[in-house]
């Protein structure tokens, strides 16, 4: 009988746990014993998303419904736990109340969701738990499914709040005097459901308030003392000479525990090194002890983990650790140890004590991480992936491995604009090939990265076995492979600065996907401009992509995240030096001796060590460790899937740069200009290294179209093809203060026109124009100046048809050659005035001056002469002369 309630009682305090861990946030949590937190496989194979369990959406907006789900170690049943009432949350209370008096619950409705989703899966031996409201929504649940359930000082549940309930072991645990179960005794009151309800003595003394009885630690508190009447644990021995813990106070002892055997339990399995001590080998009371560790590393992102600590000083000061250096040691006793290195993210105090001592949290991450935290907008002019790569992370003070690369592709161009310094090297990489991860050694956490697989390194021994064996590092606790389907080829289109338009492909065929899965197509568009010089770079460079143009890496590269991301594979296990980029080898059976490569991609660590801790005469706790983890065969080089480069919208201002003086023009035969973009903050940016921006005409042929090239210093207006940060195009020029209007405005601002300046002239009259002035009282509408010659030529005929007057000044000499007929028509009389001389010469033909309607006269102050051979005729002053061999008068 004893043993049989001992069970119980156990069995209780499992669920009183996990409905108490519910209550925190994922990373947060610990799992009850014999269970662990559910990984993002589970919940895949339960058929949920972390959305269902973790604030899902009510109306559009984030509920603070919660659910936290643990996996029974050995048979893999899940245990739901639901969150209780946050007595700070309007929206829980609301939801007590809706369901209390009879309205539809968002929050009871998702709990039979979650129910119905498990069942619909065929999932089994699902259990419910739950607190308070959590107690509610757990019978909910299980009365939607006809799974059991174990509820702690529920909350009642109304009859019509479960359409179609089952059958279902509810059993409502509750303690003696606590405030709900009180109220639900009046009639007005839903009760809380249960075909079994047990009441527990309170361990608290009498004078506890019924609100302090309803909390999950007094049922802990009920729990464990009921084990110890019933003497399933030790009873508490009589201490008198130890006075009882004040609130300031701790129970932190100053020795480890001892183990079965007698022997103290060190060293522990989690050791904590930071600047207020090393803890682990021997107890450090000063010193932080880790409760608890949760881990994440992924190839080609920044690690992270996060401590549960307990220490015996109140309110320690953030400084002391905030961007300090951290190290844990996961110390095994039978394999090898696993070290974690990084820097201080955060470090929070709870306004809790608990037996162990003073609660705080702590996440430590990579020094890496710290550049997503700067951002700057700047271009990087020809230089390699790997140069950019280096001279970003030498800034932050990280120095890399890159294993096996040798990069030589210059890129022309590259930009970084509105993108953190972490999420630029993100895209850079991927663009590029690259990946990274880290490797930590006693010593350090080295981020090494690598273009192939060759940058892996193989782990010894590395041959692992699927079994089950406790802790033993070398057996998998599972191991699962998947089938995916994958397009069957990707295409890639692009245009260059020779209008063509080219594809590059790359299909899936040959690899070890079975035909069925190779399903559609996918075609993806890269503009392009270096077309030859990239292929000329790429020829000469070691880069382990094959590609010779920019469109077939992208192509390759997509092509090979995709197939290496279908190809990964899932596991448990217990060897905490599984790390991202690791090469392992797993064994198809247990007479298997070499196995198959695989190479992990992520792997998250859980582990618990309350082994330093030791409660009035109990025994420690024992410490568990196991991860989760993915991997994908070493045959398979892996990528990452390319990302869409940011897009960029809107116009943007720009200054023409060059490396002659301002007003110059430096342009290429395609009348592509330097321009350096007014966000680029890089001080260090040279008019030789910016490359040649395409400019926007109106009008463009072979030989032929509209030309107007701005010069340096021009401030420029700069668009974006398709939105791509590394394709600027100048649309328009801008003035502004030191660059005025060629006009004064606002005087002049009926007048428009075209207004240029001679090439190393600093007068602002030097220049051609074309100006127009549309000013009704302005004598002079259109101007056209040239600052030099004007050559007008019309290959056929022109026709200049002036309504008014016409005046024509020339300053110096003028030529004028017709060389076939001339005709000059005067309609209303002619005026010629000639200061010094006039000759007309006619070479052959006649010359005739007639008048039809009136006279000829020709007048000289000091004589007239005409001549026809020898013969002449002069008028003078004195008379008239008349010379010739025959003289006729008719």
């Amino acid at each position: 009988m004893t043993s049989n309630l001992c069970a119980t009682l156990a069995d209780y305090k499992t669920n009183a746990l996990a409905s108490q861990e519910a209550y925190k946030a994922p990373e947060d949590r610990i799992a009850p014993p014999g269970y662990r937190n559910a990984t993002e496989t589970d919940l895949k194979s339960l058929g949920l998303k972390l959305a269902d369990i973790e604030h899902p959406l009510n109306n559009g907006e984030a509920s603070n419904f919660r659910a936290a789900i643990f996996i029974d170690h050995e048979t893999g049943a899940p245990l739901v736990a639901f969150k209780g009432t946050d007595f700070t949350s309007l929206q829980d209370w609301k939801q007590n109340l809706t369901q209390g008096v009879g309205l539809k619950s968002f929050y009871y409705a998702q709990a039979q969701n979650i129910a119905n989703i498990l069942n619909d899966e065929g999932i089994e031996n699902v259990s419910y738990t739950g607190h308070s409201l959590g107690g509610g929504l757990a019978s909910a649940a299980a009365k939607a499914s006809g799974n059991p359930a174990t509820i702690f000082n529920a909350a009642g549940l109304r009859s019509g709040t479960v359409a179609s309930p089952q059958p279902s072991a509810i059993t409502d645990v509750n303690v003696q005097g606590e405030f709900l179960t009180k109220i639900q005794k009046n009639k007005l009151f839903a009760k809380a459901a249960g075909v079994q309800h047990v009441t527990l003595p309170a361990a608290d003394d009498e004078s506890s308030s019924s609100i302090t009885r309803h909390g999950t630690d007094a049922i802990l508190r009920s729990i464990e003392a009921s084990q110890r009447n019933a003497g399933c644990i030790p009873q508490t021995p009589s201490l008198p000479e130890t006075p009882t813990p004040s609130k300031n106070t701790v129970t932190v002892r100053s020795t480890p525990a001892p183990n079965d055997k007698g022997t103290y339990q060190v060293p522990f399995l989690l050791q904590l090194k930071t600047p207020l001590g090393k803890d682990g080998e021997s107890f450090n009371p000063k010193a932080l002890h880790a409760a608890s560790f949760y881990a994440e590393e992924t190839l080609s992102q920044p690690y992270f983990f996060k401590l549960k600590l307990f220490a015996n000083e109140q309110n320690i000061s953030p400084d002391k650790l905030i961007r300090q250096k951290v190290s844990l040691l996961i110390k095994r006793q039978n394999g090898e140890d696993r070290y974690f290195h990084g820097v201080v993210h955060s470090f929070t105090q709870e306004e809790t004590h608990e037996d162990r001592g003073w609660v705080y949290h702590m996440e430590v991450v990579p020094e890496l991480y710290f550049l997503k935290d700067q951002q700057i907008n700047r271009t990087f002019q020809q230089k390699t992936a790997k140069a950019i790569l280096e001279e970003i992370l030498t800034d932050a003070n990280i120095e890399p491995n890159f294993s096996h690369i040798e990069d030589t592709t210059t890129l022309p161009y590259v930009t970084q604009f509105n993108e953190t310094h972490l999420d630029f090297l993100h895209r850079l990489m991927r663009e590029n090939g690259y990946f990274y991860y880290f490797r930590h050694t006693q010593e350090e956490a080295q981020m090494v990265i690598g273009r192939d697989n060759k940058a892996f390194e193989k782990k010894a021994p590395n041959l692992y076995q699927l079994g089950q064996g406790g802790d033993h590092q070398h057996l998998l606790r599972e191991f699962h492979s998947t089938a995916k389907t994958l397009p069957k080829k990707i295409t890639v289109l692009t245009s260059n600065l020779d209008k063509e338009e080219d594809t590059a492909d790359a299909s899936f065929s040959g690899t070890k996907q079975s035909e069925t899965l190779l399903t559609g197509e996918r075609s993806l568009w890269k503009e392009q401009r270096e077309t030859k010089n990239w292929v000329e770079q790429k020829a000469a460079s070691s880069s382990p992509s094959s590609s010779t143009t920019p469109q077939e890496g992208l192509a390759d590269y997509t092509q090979q995240a995709i197939l290496a991301s279908a190809s990964l594979c899932s596991g448990l296990s217990t060897d905490p030096t599984f790390q991202p980029g690791l090469k392992i080898h797993i064994a198809a059976s247990k007479t298997d001796k070499e196995g198959y490569p695989y190479v992990l991609q992520q792997v998250i660590h859980q582990a618990e060590d309350l082994s330093w801790y030791r409660s009035n005469g109990e025994k420690p706790k024992a410490p568990s460790y196991d991860n989760q983890f993915k991997a994908f065969p070493s045959e398979i080089n892996w990528h990452d899937e390319v990302p869409q480069r940011p897009l960029i919208g809107g116009i943007y201002s720009g200054l023409i740069q060059g490396n002659q003086n301002k007003g110059t023009i430096e342009t290429d035969k395609l009348g592509r200009i330097k321009v350096k973009l007014r966000f680029d903050q890089d001080k260090t940016t040279k008019a030789g290294n910016i490359i040649w921006a395409r400019l926007l005409n109106p009008w463009s042929g072979e030989n032929y179209g509209w030309m107007h090239l701005p010069r340096v210093g021009t401030e420029v207006a700069v668009s974006f093809m398709g939105g791509d940060i590394d394709q600027p195009v100048i649309v328009g020029c801008f003035y502004n203060n030191q660059d005025l209007p060629p006009y004064k405005l606002p005087d002049k601002s009926s007048v428009s026109g075209i207004k240029t300046r001679t090439l190393g002239s600093e007068q602002a009259g030097d220049g051609n124009e074309l100006c127009f002035d549309d000013n009704k009282d302005n004598e002079t509408s259109l101007t056209l100046k040239s600052q030099r010659s004007m050559r007008l030529e019309a290959l056929q005929n022109q026709n200049i048809n002036v309504h008014k007057n016409q005046s024509v000044e020339i300053s110096g000499k003028q030529e004028l050659t017709v060389k076939e007929k001339q005709t000059v028509k005067v309609e209303k009389g002619r005026e010629t005035v000639i200061g010094e001389g006039d000759t007309l010469t006619i070479k052959g033909g006649p010359l005739a001056i007639k008048t039809s309607n009136g006279k000829i006269v020709i007048e000289a102050n000091s004589g007239i002469e005409f001549r026809c051979g020898p013969a002449t005729i002069e008028f003078s002053p004195a008379g008239i002369s008349i010379k010739g061999g025959t003289i006729s008068f008719d």
